[in-house]
């Protein structure tokens, strides 16, 4: 049998707190580009629907995973100064109807969103994408 010491350093455990200085911003650095944000909304949308059949189970999970992806490549823009928040809508095509909203308490100047409507025979999925300014 082989002896190993535990060797536990003792600051393990004492984390230093990061204080932020405020930046007194009152514009962002890079203005939220709508047009390009919805060119990946549509491509991401396209590319991972296109030949899907609609199952409720299935959909659950990718209308997940397509908030992510939307949101990762979003923020690949590099809008650091905007929080930026996407939700994504899949339903089956049956000749029905669907609404869509949300409200914000938000600066029209600098906040803003973008949607994104795919359709195929089989389903629909509506996204959308949310940008707010925070300093």
């Amino acid at each position: 049998m082989v002896y190993v010491p535990s060797i536990i350093p003792s600051h393990i455990g004492h984390h230093q707190k990061v204080r932020y200085e405020n930046t007194y911003k009152l514009e962002p650095d890079k203005r939220f580009n709508v047009q390009e944000v919805k060119e990946i909304m549509e491509e991401t949308l396209e590319e991972s629907l296109k030949d899907e059949k609609y199952d409720a189970i299935k959909c659950r999970g990718m209308s997940r995973s397509l908030s992510q992806t939307i949101c990762e490549r979003v923020k690949l823009l590099g809008f650091k100064q905007f929080k930026i928040v996407c939700t994504v809508t899949i339903g089956e095509m049956n000749n029905q109807g669907i609404r869509v909203a949300s409200r914000f308490l938000w600066n029209e100047k600098h906040d803003n969103w973008v949607d994104s409507v795919f359709r195929s025979n089989e389903l629909f999925a509506v996204a959308v994408v949310y940008a707010v300014y925070q300093e």
